[in-house]
């Protein structure tokens, strides 16, 4: 069960206060905490806590330099600030964890285009490719990885599935090779360069330029949900292969 919002009352809270707090299910505490959403503290209290919330002077005459002024003292409007302080902090805190998804995010993409370079940098090609898998799927908390590189045989460029990883089934299409162009997932991202992410690869819009081939899931037998493919560079920012995620196991 998550902690109960609470409200910081410095000095004596009023009835209407107390009754509106226990109406909307939120506590009275006497210090604010991480789960205070409200600061409230009379006009005539020379106590001024230097803390970031909302801060609600009861009665001032005249405007202070605080968030609000709340100047009726009943349960009525009690309940609607509390309602707005509440919905306040939920907002704060939405804030906050998307800020830090975003920062993991922003590590995990980095971290990725680091494995591009160490492809490029590395002469024993075949012992870096499986710590390129497991590395993208670590990071990308998935079931399955694959990787693509781009091959060049005259004026025709082509895409070769060189290695692939999957914890729940075998797969044995390495080493196959199709013409590079932006009808296949991967192919499309080698061209435009770009990290294409599907929530549902059974249900791609029918005006996406790429389809996702079924084949190996109606061979198999192995469900292929989400899938993510990403465009890897060398150190001269040149694309050299796409390295595809499939089957997130994060639950949000």
């Amino acid at each position: 069960m998550d902690e109960q919002l609470n409200i910081c009352v410095i000095g004596e809270a009023s009835e209407a206060l107390t009754a509106a707090a226990n109406d909307l299910g939120v506590g009275l505490k006497e210090t604010p905490n991480h789960r205070t959403c409200l600061v409230v503290i009379n006009a005539h209290d020379t106590v001024s806590p230097s803390i970031p919330h909302t801060v609600l002077i009861v009665g001032a005459s005249e405007q202070p330099s605080t968030d609000l002024v709340v100047r009726e003292d009943s349960p009525t409007a009690w309940r609607q600030v509390i309602q707005l302080a509440t919905r306040h902090h939920q907002l704060q805190a939405a804030l906050v964890s998307t800020r830090d998804r975003l920062g993991v995010l922003t590590e995990q993409h980095r971290q990725l285009m680091q494995i591009g370079i160490m492809l490029s940098a590395e002469k024993n090609l075949h012992k870096l490719l499986d710590k390129v898998l497991y590395e993208g799927r670590r990071l990308a908390n998935c079931e399955g990885a694959s990787l693509f590189l781009v091959e060049r045989d005259g004026e025709q460029s082509y895409l070769r599935f060189v290695v692939s990883q999957n914890a729940n089934t075998t797969i044995n299409h390495e080493n196959k090779r199709f013409p590079l162009s932006t009808d296949s997932i991967a192919g499309y991202s080698a061209l435009t360069g770009e990290a294409v992410k599907i929530n549902d690869v059974y249900q791609i819009p029918k005006e996406a330029p790429y389809r996702f081939n079924a084949q190996y899931d109606k061979e198999t037998g192995y469900r292929t949900r989400d899938m993510v493919a990403i465009p890897m560079h060398n150190h001269r920012d040149e694309i050299i292969g796409v390295l595809q995620l499939l089957n997130s196991t994060n639950q949000d």
